[in-house]
């Protein structure tokens, strides 16, 4: 879907009466660079912190599909789009609010789609496999091998097949190719939904570094001498060799005083922190 939004900024050039300068061109492409980062960001955030890898991917690809949808019908309808330029660029007559609304609708369901797509498909895929077996390691190996390959032929095709019918044959018949194959693939998706590994959210990482911060600023006064850490791994037998565990080790000393129990009382009756950000597990301070 990236490399849709990519092809789409031409036709939405091109849908407005615009050119683009070089300068401009550059400045535009350092600002979509600097969102796609930030929505990828966002994306994985929402994954890890509420909704999973899953659901995330499934409504990523619903909004894509939505997006894309909407780009097809802006060039198959003549009333979703401007008359076609005939004269100079400055005499054309520019679109209507309404119907800049629904291009950058189009776009923006598209951009989202990306957001939730790119940082969850990969990671969905290795979820489906037991990385504690030598079979479950030789597959994800041989996962990760199919995916960037078929990836890349995905990619090539984007950039050249479509990218060429949509600008020497038909917007619309280009924009139809990848809506049709996106909602093909959508129902394989949900065909096979019952067979997936669906991990739960965890946390977010991000959430996590904030905790553990907060936590040991409160506690920066303790000694970690002497005192004992909150470690729920420890207790269920998992040791710093077992490969789902990070082995603790002595940088960033300080933060370790984000796990430090200062008081009985800061466990409840299961033997769970009571505020979460007072006290943090041995765990998220190595992660």
């Amino acid at each position: 879907m990236e490399n849709m939004t990519t092809s789409s900024s031409p036709y939405a050039l091109k849908i407005r009466h615009e050119q683009i300068s070089p300068s401009s061109s550059s400045s535009s492409h350092k600002e979509s660079g600097g969102w796609r980062a930030i929505k990828y960001i966002i994306g994985a955030f929402i994954s890890d912190a509420y909704l999973g890898r899953f659901q995330t991917l499934l409504y990523g690809c619903i909004a894509s599909l939505l997006g894309i949808l909407t780009m097809t019908l802006t060039a198959g309808i003549h009333q979703l789009r401007p008359p076609a330029c005939k004269e100079e660029l400055p005499h054309c007559q520019r679109p209507q609010g309404w119907q800049l609304a629904v291009l950058f609708a189009g776009l923006g369901l598209l951009s989202i789609g990306a957001g939730g797509i790119r940082p969850c498909n990969i990671a969905f895929g290795a979820d489906q496999f037991d990385t504690k077996t030598e079979k479950g390691r030789t597959q994800l190996e041989s996962f990760f091998n199919w995916w960037y390959f078929t990836f890349t032929i995905a990619v090539i095709i984007a950039l050249t097949g479509v990218v060429y019918i949509q600008t020497n044959i038909s917007w619309t018949l280009g924009f139809a190719i990848p809506t049709v194959c996106l909602a093909f693939s959508i129902t394989i998706f949900l065909i096979g939904h019952h067979a997936y590994i669906c991990k739960k959210p965890e946390g977010s990482t991000f959430s996590d570094m904030a905790k553990v911060i907060a936590a040991a600023c409160r506690k920066r006064k303790l000694q970690t001498s002497a005192r004992t850490f909150y470690d729920p791994a420890l207790a269920l037998g998992i040791s710093d060799l077992d490969n789902t565990r990070l082995a603790h080790t002595d940088r960033f000393k300080f933060f370790d005083k984000a796990a430090v129990v200062a008081s009985p009382s800061e466990l409840d009756e299961q033997g769970k922190p009571r505020n979460l950000w007072r006290l943090c597990s041995l765990q998220q301070v190595d992660g």
